[in-house]
């Protein structure tokens, strides 16, 4: 847009216009030459705006490749730095890709954040990979990258080619920084790949070496150190290296969750060891808040029950306690079953008979029909794996371990590492398929904008247009203003043969000049505009975000019913009909919530590409 020099020589022909004499009759020539010179310091004004435009958004030189990849290297570091890790990795990505980013000295950063970011989203191949890289380069993050591949190497079992990375991060004494030493002793506890003696054996020094110093992951060092006694047979020797976890101080609540578990193993260490009073000590010395707290309750009640040959009767009642104090505090976990059993028996030898079947009835009525429910599906189906698997590739869709047991159930399969394996990898697979969808369409609103609104997409470039614009309507007025000068100094007489055509060109003007009079002149008043267009789009961000509740409300109100139809079902005499009737309802209900939601979605699409015009 060339629009400054034209402006400017309009400018100064004004200023420099010849002044008409007065005359007895006429236009006032003098009032006229001042509204001239008037209009000409607009003039020059807005000839200085359109430079300044064309400053800083036309002659502007394109930044060179090094320059556009340090900025976007700067962009992924912000993401990185704001845990955006999926933002930052795909940045990563797009830069790493890059034959002169390699070039670059940012590139041993890169390939350290892009593996970081790959481990935070639990993509541990990748990030072992990225972080090999990053080591083979010396990068300065040579330290971390180690000791995320040691752990990263550990959970895959994947144990080659370590040993020179681990040479490589010796210090000049021989020996390995506490941090990377003790993650070196994590990895090798995890091996799989040598005999065990020389497993343990390994194991132990490291974590020794990292004990004694007492500083960090001492507390972790020697909790390993007592499980690898445990792992040997050597119980005794378990609890003088657990006792030790504790006379250690715990810093912060790593240290306290160490002495936790600490407590926890020595507990069960006693027990095995049959010095159940003891294992009781070390189980209430964890806190209710803990997350092992249940499990500490459930093994108090059985270490109450052996102690009972020793001690008489009275300590069933203190285990019947820990296993009422266990379903109080954690009525739905994996372990109320076994204390509801627990206590049925524990009833039953203090003799009191109508209790424990009351026990025992709340686990029928609790689990038989789950019971009945896996039978029967084994029945049908001789090779369960073959049926599951059928089942899969006829579904089209992704793993669904709901669709296979009934939920009750689930929270015991996905205990089992396998099923819990399959069932992350398969959220996995969702995940990555939802991201697809997403991406597409994230450039079809891309392509969409790029198409109908151009240079708008880009916010500098947009916001070049609106100064450029707003010159542009300030310069349309002083043209008319010039225009009704250019008509007062004519005259009536000598305009007479056009009237006609001067009053129609006139009236479609005056149209026109409403329409531009709306139009912004300013900087400020852009700025105005803008402000005001974000608060109306604020306004319907808020209503839609409230309507979204709603829909969210519909969903719990129908997910509630759901519920309390199946917790009350065997209160009820059962009616096929009716029931069908209902799930023909909830799957109705179901149907218009969804139609809502989608609906809902469409609108927020449309306020977001909206609101990112205003930009």
């Amino acid at each position: 847009m060339r629009l400054s020099s034209p402006i400017l020589a309009l400018a100064l022909a004004l200023s420099a216009a010849p002044l008409f004499e007065a005359r007895a009759q006429g236009p006032d020539f003098a009032k006229e030459s001042a509204e001239l010179d008037r209009l000409g310091s607009q003039l020059v004004e807005l000839a200085g705006r359109i430079k300044l435009v064309e400053s800083q958004y036309v002659d502007r030189p394109d930044p060179s490749e090094a320059d556009s990849l340090k900025r976007r290297y700067s962009d992924a570091e912000i993401q990185f730095l704001l845990t955006n890790y999926q933002a930052a990795s795909v940045l990563l990505y797009d830069l790493i890709g890059s034959v002169a980013f390699r070039k670059m000295p940012e590139y041993a950063g890169a390939l350290y954040m892009l593996a970081e970011s790959l481990y935070q989203q639990d993509n541990f191949l990748g990030a072992r990979l990225y972080f090999r890289e990053h080591m083979n380069r010396r990068g300065r993050h040579y330290r971390d990258a180690l000791a995320r591949y040691l752990e990263i190497s550990g959970r895959i079992n994947e144990f080659s080619g370590i040993d020179q990375y681990i040479d490589q991060a010796k210090q000049s004494d021989g020996s390995l920084p506490v941090d990377v030493n003790y993650i070196y002793g994590k990895w090798l506890f995890r091996r799989t790949d040598i005999p065990e003696a020389l497993r343990i054996e390994r194991s132990r020094q490291v974590f020794s070496s990292v004990a004694q110093l007492r500083g960090a992951f001492a507390l972790e060092a020697q909790y390993f150190l007592g499980v690898l006694s445990v792992q040997q047979g050597a119980l005794e020797q378990a609890v003088a290296d657990f006792r030790r976890v504790l006379e250690l101080p715990a810093r912060d609540a790593r240290d306290q969750r160490v002495r936790e578990a600490a407590n926890l193993s020595l507990g069960r260490v006693y027990f095995e060891l049959g010095r159940h009073s003891e294992a009781i000590d070390r189980y209430q010395e964890i806190d209710y808040r803990s997350d092992s707290f249940v499990d500490a309750l459930f093994e108090i009640a059985w270490s109450h029950v052996r102690r009972a040959k020793d001690e008489g009767p009275g300590e069933y009642e203190k285990a019947l306690q820990a296993c009422e104090k266990l379903l109080t505090a954690a009525p739905d976990s994996l372990l109320a079953p076994e204390a509801l059993i627990l206590q049925g028996h524990l009833l039953l030898k203090l003799g009191k008979y109508e209790e424990a079947t009351v026990a025992y009835n709340q686990i029928i009525n609790r689990y038989l029909e789950v019971y009945d429910d896996i039978d029967g599906r084994l029945k049908a189906h001789p090779d369960p794996v073959q049926y599951f698997q059928r089942a899969i590739s006829e579904s089209g869709k992704t793993f669904d371990i709901a669709a296979f047991l009934p939920q009750k159930a689930i929270p015991w399969a996905t205990t089992q590492r396998e099923v819990a394996d399959a069932v992350r990898v398969t959220n996995d697979i969702d995940a990555s398929q939802r991201g697809v969808v997403e991406a597409n369409e994230i450039a079809a609103r891309l392509l969409d904008v790029l198409e109908n609104r151009q240079l708008e997409v880009f916010p500098q470039l947009q916001e070049g247009l609106a100064r450029a614009e707003a010159t542009d309507a300030a310069l349309t007025g002083i043209e008319g203003e010039l225009l009704r000068m250019e008509e007062r100094l004519l005259g009536a007489e000598k305009l007479a043969s056009i009237r006609g055509e001067l009053d129609r060109v006139r009236a479609e003007r005056q149209a026109l000049t409403v329409r531009l009079a709306s139009l912004p002149t300013t900087e400020q008043e852009i700025a105005e505009r803008s402000a005001k267009m974000n608060a109306r789009i604020a306004g319907l961000e808020q209503e839609a975000f409230r309507l979204g509740l709603q829909v969210q409300s519909l969903y719990a109100a129908l997910a509630a019913l759901d519920k309390f139809v199946a917790d009350t079902r065997d209160e009820r005499v059962p009616d096929p009909g009716a029931e069908r009737e209902f799930a023909d309802r909830m799957r109705k209900e179901r149907a218009v919530a969804d139609q809502l939601g989608e609906g809902l979605e469409a609108v927020q699409r449309r306020i977001r590409d909206e609101k990112a015009h205003l930009k």
